[in-house]
């Protein structure tokens, strides 16, 4: 003797349904967060050479009128 499966319940299915969007929602923005993360790190890596390079070249090119000051 089988036991029948118990019948879909709509509640359910819509709940199931709602947790697979979610999953996939949250997967999208972990995606998107690495990427922005990488590219802050990418950014703020620029900046400070470019940050580096600009007292290179002011200690290269000193003021040729000092500062009376």
């Amino acid at each position: 003797m089988a036991i029948d499966p118990p019948e879909p319940h709509p509640e359910r299915e819509k709940l199931e349904t709602l947790i697979t969007h979610c999953k996939k929602r949250a997967s999208r923005a972990a995606e998107k967060l690495e990427a922005a993360m990488r590219e802050n790190h990418e950014a703020s890596r620029a900046l400070s050479d470019a940050e580096l390079r600009l007292c290179d070249w002011i200690d290269s090119h000193p003021d040729p009128q000092p500062s009376l000051l």
